[in-house]
């Protein structure tokens, strides 16, 4: 299959996953020439109207995980190269079918964020877990967990949908893919980054937890963890002890620790300019 852009897989296969892109607003400027020639089904998000919107389904092992994935739009004077990629995992709470949920809580701070800081372009892609599912199989409520020998089915799903898109998107830049989830999608933070530290550039994981016990990975890599003290769904120290773990192994990840803020952290976290910039100042060759 041409990697050249979206266009070429309406609808199809791509890298090994069964896909299904099935609703637009308008063309991707990722296949801006391609695609013109399309007639598109309009679909207006709460998100931006100055964004791009293609909607997904991929299937991986049986198990289906619909996606958004959001884009600036296409400008008449030039397309650079070096687009930045955010994978965004959403909380339990907006798991479901309808490939819209995912979509309402949080990601609008973050786009808001992305466009008050200026940013030109930008993809973030937005997958939707089952509600019968978790990012990562585990209970919240423990002091702890161990990873398991492999990824959930959807987040098995999430990730080679996310390869893919990557992959045949052109303009891409591969050093500037970055992971953020909030509550169940700060645990899947956690769990893509030790397992594929050196795929993303950095990573803000938002009162989650990971596995202690397997953190040399994570020496090298970025990272700003979020939690409220007040935390009563998901232990504060889930968020320090990974930290802490990190930090005992030469790691230097930052954290932010909400005083007087429960479970609803995120937020204020995709509000500040600041740590979106931190973000978007971190790639994987860098330095």
């Amino acid at each position: 299959m041409s990697n050249s852009g979206f266009g070429r897989y309406w609808p199809g296969r791509f890298a090994g996953v069964k896909t299904t892109i099935f609703r637009s607003n308008r063309a991707s400027w990722a296949a801006w020439s391609l695609l013109l020639a399309l007639v598109f089904i309009p679909f207006s998000t709460a998100i931006s109207q100055e964004l791009d919107t293609l909607k997904g389904v991929t299937t991986l092992n049986g198990c289906r995980v619909p996606y958004t994935v959001l884009s600036t739009r296409p400008r008449k004077d030039s397309i650079p190269a070096g687009i930045p990629v955010i994978l965004f995992l959403h909380g339990a709470g907006e798991r479901g079918t309808d490939n819209a949920l995912q979509l309402t809580v949080a990601l609008p701070h973050l786009v808001h964020s992305l466009d008050s800081l200026g940013t030109r372009d930008y993809i973030i892609v937005a997958p939707q877990c089952p509600v019968d599912a978790k990012w990562v199989d585990t209970d919240w409520t423990l002091p702890s967990h161990r990873m398991k020998p492999g990824l959930s089915p959807v987040l098995a799903a999430t990730m080679q949908a996310f390869d893919s898109v990557v992959a045949h998107t052109p303009l891409v830049d591969t050093n500037c893919l970055y992971v953020t989830g909030l509550s169940m999608g700060g645990f899947g933070t956690w769990e893509l980054v030790q397992r594929f530290p050196q795929r993303f550039a950095a990573a803000l994981p938002i009162c989650g937890g990971g596995d202690t016990t397997q953190t040399a990975q994570l020496v090298g890599l970025p990272i700003w963890a979020f939690h409220g003290k007040k935390d009563k769904l998901v232990k504060v120290s889930r968020t320090t002890d990974m930290v802490s773990a990190v930090t005992q192994r030469g790691g230097n990840p930052q954290m932010t620790l909400f005083e007087t803020v429960g479970h609803l952290c995120w937020n204020p976290v995709y509000k500040d300019l600041n740590v979106i910039r931190w973000l978007l100042s971190n790639h994987r060759n860098a330095g």
